[in-house]
């Protein structure tokens, strides 16, 4: 598990602004053989949302809600 936080920052984009934003991320593996491993990952746990203002947080330009993400997958290594 893996808690990520940012306070907010300008994007680079005229005077756009993102807020402050936190994630909770999370993997596990389970060890098949050897060579094999099989992996879940979970990104965004706590369904974060991301909001974007234009010089004060009462102008905002963009809220997004990317939701949790899931993801699965076999490792093979040699």
């Amino acid at each position: 598990m893996a808690y990520n936080y940012r306070t907010h920052f300008a994007t680079g984009v005229g005077e756009t602004m993102m807020d402050d934003f936190g994630q909770l991320d999370g993997s596990v593996t389970f060890k098949i053989s050897d060579s094999l491993d099989f992996v879940i990952e979970a990104i965004n746990l706590t369904d974060e949302i991301t909001y974007l203002y234009e010089r004060n947080e009462y102008a905002p330009t963009g809220i997004y809600q990317n939701g949790r993400r899931f993801y699965v997958g076999v490792r093979y290594s040699h």
